[in-house]
């Protein structure tokens, strides 16, 4: 789990003004530890908007999604949301601010294997073998690769745990005595609330990423499933003693080697 980063987006809205809405793109990666720097990466990557910066739309690639701020303060331009999300756009977050991310923050030592961004394959438009990301992923001695969980299968991406729930705009006196335009504050307010996840929150997320599989393992590889991560989470915490990995049970070891070896004998008997 600490060669994935894990992207997803969602929709924010602020709370007052409905109207006033836009789509964002968040990437968390496993906090761990870089030996090089010798301090801990928290896990957080970003979190960027789909906006355009008008009048320049013809020029909109050049621009690239840059960052609220950058685009509110340098020019006066006027900012304008996305309101349908095509592949070119999501190729141009990822190669623009995730791809650069993943670079700048995380251990250097991960460059010695394939690093994976784990896209949800029912919101996201890129192909696994996407030529451009295979461009800029391939640079500075990384192999960045995308890769999708499979068609209807259970929720893998560890954003879906409870994580975008965290990322709720709200209105703060600061940012209303600013006089803020609304945008400039719903963007300002998810960013606040991404700097104040946790490396915590993070790997808690993480952990209940492993006890989904496990749920899965135990059900055969289906969506009909009943997780108890939260509760077998909750104890642990109660108890201090969060690990790096759970110790996956008998019971989803032995479902998950029947449910292959019921797989491999359909398998053979397909070819006779």
């Amino acid at each position: 789990m600490f060669h994935v980063v894990h992207i997803n987006t969602k929709w924010c809205a602020l709370r007052d003004s409905e109207k006033t809405k836009a789509m964002f793109l968040i990437a968390v990666a496993r906090p761990q530890w870089d030996r090089k720097r010798q301090q801990l990466f928290d896990g957080k990557l970003g979190v960027w908007t789909f906006i355009v910066a008008d009048p320049s739309i013809e020029s909109y690639f050049e621009i690239n999604m840059v960052p609220w701020n950058e685009a509110a303060l340098h020019g006066g331009r006027h900012l304008r949301v996305l309101e349908t999300i095509t592949r070119k756009d999501i190729q141009t977050m990822v190669t623009s601010n995730v791809i650069p991310a993943i670079k700048a923050k995380m251990p250097s030592s991960l460059r010695n294997e394939p690093l994976y961004i784990q896209l949800d394959n029912q919101q996201m438009r890129l192909m696994p073998h996407d030529p451009v990301i295979a461009e800029y992923g391939k640079t500075d001695g990384w192999d960045i690769q995308v890769q999708y969980q499979p068609a209807y299968s259970p929720e893998l991406v560890v954003l879906h745990h409870d994580f975008l729930k965290i990322l709720t705009p709200e209105m703060t006196s600061r940012s209303i005595s600013m006089r803020l335009a609304p945008l400039i504050e719903l963007i300002a307010s998810v960013e606040r609330a991404f700097a104040a996840v946790t490396k915590r929150q993070i790997n808690d997320a993480f952990l209940a990423l492993q006890k989904m599989m496990e749920c899965i393992m135990v059900s055969g590889g289906s969506n009909d499933l009943i997780s108890n991560e939260d509760a077998t989470k909750k104890s642990l915490q109660h108890d201090g003693s969060l690990p790096v990995s759970i110790l996956c049970k008998q019971e989803a070891l032995l479902a998950c080697q029947s449910a292959l070896n019921n797989f491999n004998q359909a398998k053979l008997a397909s070819n006779y």
